[in-house]
């Protein structure tokens, strides 16, 4: 856990350069094997560089970190509001602001 936040941040500079959907996958596994705090706080710390690609990679990480959770129901709804954020933010960009 020391350095999955650091590879989190390298992978998400890297998707900058070329968007790889190998580098999404190891994303997933760092926010599933890091404790849920760490996990949830990347995900809100780094908003505005993932809201850059597209809504399915961040669903498909929210998911990650909900299924890893100790407790998913409560992480689900924190992160329902996380969502419910990103979209208000995406919206005023003129993009697309549903989020399933």
């Amino acid at each position: 856990p020391q350095f999955g936040p650091s590879l989190f941040v390298y992978c998400l500079r890297s998707l900058e350069i070329k968007d790889r959907a190998g580098l999404w996958v190891i994303m997933q596994f760092i926010v599933a094997h890091l404790p849920t705090s760490s996990s949830v706080s990347l995900l809100v710390a780094h908003k505005a560089d993932i809201l850059r690609f597209p809504t399915d990679n961040l669903n498909k990480l929210c998911l990650k970190v909900i299924q890893s959770a100790q407790f998913p129901i409560a992480t689900s709804l924190y992160l329902c509001a996380y969502m419910a954020s990103c979209g208000r933010l995406c919206g005023k960009n003129g993009e697309l602001t549903a989020f399933q």
